[in-house]
C-alpha cells in the first residue's frame, strides 16, 4: 500500500498536482451534502437547499417522485414566519421576517393638541382675511361709482363728418406730376 502511494506521489509530482488538493477532492467527494428543508406555511410543498440564504439555489420537491426542480419565481411564505422571495428562477432572492399580526392597538388621542391650536389659527385668519376683503369690496365699489359719475359728466362729443376735399378737374390740369400721383394714391 505505501509502494501504491509513493507511486501516486511521484506521478502527482511529474504531472504537477498537488497532493493536498487532491486529498481535500477526495475527502470533499466522501462527504455528502446535507440539504435543509423548509415548508410552506399551508404545508402543501416542501423547498429544499444547501442552506436556506440569499443567492442559494432551491428547489421545489416533487413529493410523489422525489424529483426536485428549480422554485418559479414568486413571493412563498414559509414556516417559522418567513417569507422566501425568488427574483431569479431556482436562486433565493431575499429572505424576508414575516410580521406578525397580532400586533396589539396603540390607542392614540383621537386629536393631537396642536391641531386645536392650528384651527383657532386658521380660523383667526379666515376672519381677518373676510373683514380685509370686505372692505376692500366697500372701498372699491365707492371708487367705482365716482369713476361711473365723471364720465356721465362728461358731455356728449359731436360726431365728426368726413369732408371730402373737392378738386375740380381744372385743378388736375394744373397739378405738377407729383401733386398728382398724391391725389391719386389719396383716392385709392
Amino acid at each position: 500500500m505505501d509502494e501504491e502511494k509513493t507511486m501516486l506521489g511521484k506521478i502527482r509530482a511529474l504531472l504537477g498536482v498537488d497532493v493536498a488538493e487532491t486529498e481535500a477532492e477526495v475527502a470533499l467527494e466522501e462527504t455528502s451534502v446535507q440539504l435543509e428543508t423548509m415548508k410552506l406555511a399551508d404545508g402543501s410543498a416542501t423547498m429544499e437547499a444547501a442552506s436556506f440564504v440569499v443567492g442559494e439555489a432551491v428547489y421545489i420537491l416533487n413529493e410523489e417522485s422525489g424529483e426536485k426542480m428549480p422554485l418559479p419565481l414568486g413571493k412563498y411564505d414559509l414556516e417559522g414566519d418567513v417569507t422566501l422571495v425568488v427574483l431569479e428562477e431556482g436562486l433565493i432572492g431575499e429572505l424576508i421576517p414575516t410580521v406578525a399580526e397580532d400586533v396589539p392597538e396603540v390607542e392614540m388621542e383621537s386629536e393631537p393638541a396642536w391641531k386645536a391650536d392650528f384651527d383657532n389659527f386658521k380660523n383667526e385668519i379666515k376672519a381677518m382675511l373676510s373683514k380685509q376683503t370686505e372692505e376692500e369690496v366697500v372701498k372699491l365699489s365707492a371708487e367705482k361709482d365716482e369713476l361711473q359719475a365723471k364720465i356721465d359728466s362728461i358731455p356728449d362729443a359731436k360726431p365728426i363728418k368726413h369732408a371730402p376735399s373737392v378738386i375740380k378737374e381744372a385743378d388736375l390740369a394744373s397739378m405738377r406730376p407729383v401733386e398728382l400721383y398724391r391725389y391719386k394714391k389719396q383716392l385709392n
